[in-house]
């Protein structure tokens, strides 16, 4: 969190009436979020851990581009201290920071990080703050990490409009229809209650210039790939 700026006009002031100032230590005053980090970035400042302000967000890669083991390494400066993560990553090619969201709705934004680039799919780590600790959010489906795909047969996206609220997001994952060009596209919605339940289930049959659209990430805070 910035400490709050405090004028020559007001601080005179402060000292007029109290002859002395008292300050409360601001978290500003503490070590940065990159400090004796290599490597370390800092890639946003957006409230993280639900307490109303903003945290600033530092993010660092160990194990070159593209490399076939590697860690992503994320910290995040709040008014308490610097909250810590590290997570593996394997031939992830692109920066390892993806952006900030509100998944699930309680507060605070998750931070996403790549994990892994296959033939075609990307997998996401999702960080999220739990008890004064970065967690892993798992997503709700395929397990602990994220998925996005565009791809001749198949198309896989995750959904939510500014206008829905945080805490529901719509899996879309689709196959083309034989040798035709369409799709067969599920969609199930998701709402986070202590975990991701199943709130409603639809199946479409679209085109395929439809489908590919609906690949990748859909949600505010986070560009498509």
């Amino acid at each position: 969190m910035r400490a709050p700026r405090t004028t020559g006009a007001v601080l005179a002031a402060v000292l007029g009436t109290t002859g002395a100032a008292t300050l409360a230590p601001a978290a500003a005053a503490g070590p940065g979020v990159c400090d004796g980090v290599r490597g370390c970035k800092v890639v946003a400042r957006v409230d993280v851990d639900g307490d109303g302000t903003k945290d600033a967000v530092g993010v660092a890669r160990r194990g070159g581009k593209g490399a076939p083991e590697g860690r992503v390494v994320v910290r995040v400066r709040t008014d308490r201290g610097i909250l810590k993560a590290t997570r593996t990553t394997s031939y992830w090619f692109g920066a390892p920071f993806h952006g900030t969201s509100d998944l699930d709705g309680r507060g605070g934004r998750e931070v996403v990080v790549g994990a892994t680039t296959g033939a075609h799919t990307s997998f996401y780590w999702v960080l999220t703050v739990r008890k004064g600790a970065l967690e892993t959010l798992p997503a709700p489906a395929f397990g602990k990490q994220w998925a996005v795909d565009s791809a001749a047969m198949v198309t896989l996206g995750w959904h939510r409009t500014a206008e829905q609220p945080a805490g529901r997001v719509q899996l879309r994952q689709g196959e083309r229809i034989g040798s035709t060009k369409r799709f067969d596209v599920r969609l199930t919605t998701y709402r986070w209650k202590g975990g991701w339940k199943v709130v409603d289930r639809d199946r479409k049959r679209v085109s395929e210039t439809k489908a590919w659209k609906w690949g990748g990430w859909h949600v505010p805070g986070l560009p498509r790939w």
